[in-house]
């Protein structure tokens, strides 16, 4: 661990707390032998403050991050305002406390970020082609999409997030939420296309005791539960023009009541929304409303199906080898140059998903070091096999007016 600050005696007290936790500990009371010592060694966690008497803690950070993506930054700081938060967090910080705060608030915090360090990859990561879970990969598509999202997680912004079944939708709002200043408070989903339309609206805003049959309680609803975090809507195009009208009032006014109540409830939440449907046709159609469609589009994302990010398929099936190997204790390591290019010729209609699924599959199923083509049980698809053409058809309509979706909620 190292500890830039300027004060002796906060520098004394973390290092003795961080001590006694078994943590081998550097001190520093200035940037530039921070950066010194961050040339020589490789450091799990940085605390670092924000002011300095030589160089910024900003600059500290930025240093960090270009000799090692994966240490753990945390800022403190007696001056702080959201703009510098932002900008430390987008370089990569994990978190940021203010002074005077508790040590063993800071003992918390540190040991939920390297609890969850190996499933979290830190925001500046995404530009040199790394990922999380899901989403990761050095093709133009998803470099651009991390590009983004390291830019619009800090922010409040409602964004939607358009992609094909299995792609990665949730993973990705997760991840939004993960590297925002909401992070410690809740992230609660919603898959409207699951719920029936009749419990969607108790669902979403709760209920009052005796409000319809089976109500013996007040229930709080998922947006209530959200509240000082974020809520993320998937499935969106599937719910009903009256439920979309109801939303409405919540995105714009973030305010609603409860079923078979009066009493108006205010909540202060993100919104992130998904969708696998073409919601410029619905509009179109008049199935969703274009007033809710521009609220939730201020940030459109596309994920891309992964028929059109083929090479990140082998980076991805490794990383899934790697899991249910360790998870199954069987020695794979990895693929045989059959098997490699029947997964990259496949055009995995379930996405990610399916390519997770066909790997946890083939590693349970292996008898030797090596993944097998025979492995992977392909072969009720052909490789190479020409695909269903009203499929295409509906998929390229689906990708050109995403893209125009997209174009639009930037004009707007």
């Amino acid at each position: 661990m190292l500890i830039v600050d300027d004060e002796p005696n906060m520098r004394k007290v973390l290092a003795d707390v961080f001590a006694d936790e078994g943590m081998s500990v550097d001190v520093t009371a200035d940037g530039l032998t921070a950066v010194s010592l961050i040339n020589q060694n490789s450091y799990d966690v940085a605390i670092v403050d924000l002011k300095l008497p030589d160089i910024s803690g900003i600059d500290v950070i930025k240093e960090i991050r270009r000799r090692n993506l994966s240490t753990i930054i945390l800022m403190i700081t007696a001056y702080s305002t959201v703009d510098t938060a932002i900008e430390a967090m987008k370089l990569g910080a994990y978190d940021y406390v203010t002074k005077p705060f508790k040590v063993e608030r800071l003992k918390e915090i540190i040991n939920d970020a390297v609890a969850g360090s190996r499933n979290r990859t830190i925001a500046a990561a995404g530009a040199d082609g790394e990922g999380f879970d899901g989403v990761v990969g050095r093709s133009p598509q998803v470099r651009q999409v991390f590009e983004m999202i390291t830019d619009i997680a800090p922010t409040n912004a409602t964004v939607l997030i358009y992609g094909e079944s299995g792609t990665g939708k949730e993973l990705l709002a997760k991840y939004i939420h993960k590297r925002s200043l909401r992070a410690r408070k809740p992230f609660i989903k919603v898959n409207c296309a699951a719920i029936p339309e009749t419990l969607l609206e108790s669902e979403l805003f709760g209920h009052e005791k005796g409000a319809f049959t089976n109500a013996v309680a007040r229930k709080p609803g998922r947006f209530e539960l959200a509240d000082g975090g974020s809520i993320f809507l998937d499935e969106i195009g599937e719910m009903s023009p009256a439920m979309q009208s109801k939303l409405l009032r919540v995105v714009q006014e973030k305010e609603f009541e409860r079923v078979g109540g009066t009493q108006t409830i205010k909540v202060d939440v993100r919104i992130i929304a998904a969708t696998n449907r073409n919601l410029m046709e619905a509009m179109r159609e008049g199935k969703f409303r274009e007033d809710l469609y521009y609220r939730l589009a201020v940030v459109p994302i596309m994920l891309p199906p992964l028929r059109d990010r083929r090479e990140d398929i082998e980076e991805l099936a490794m990383s899934f080898l790697r899991r249910y190997a360790e998870e199954t204790a069987k020695p794979v390591t990895g693929f045989s140059k059959e098997a490699m290019q029947a997964l990259q010729s496949y055009d995995w209609p379930g996405n990610i998903r399916e390519l997770q699924n066909c790997i946890e599959r083939a590693v349970i199923l292996s008898k030797g070091e090596e993944i097998q083509s025979k492995d992977l049980y392909l072969s009720h698809r052909p490789i190479n096999a020409p695909p269903d053409d009203s499929q295409e058809v509906a998929a390229e309509e689906l990708r050109t007016s995403n893209l125009e979706a997209a174009s639009a909620a930037e004009d707007s």
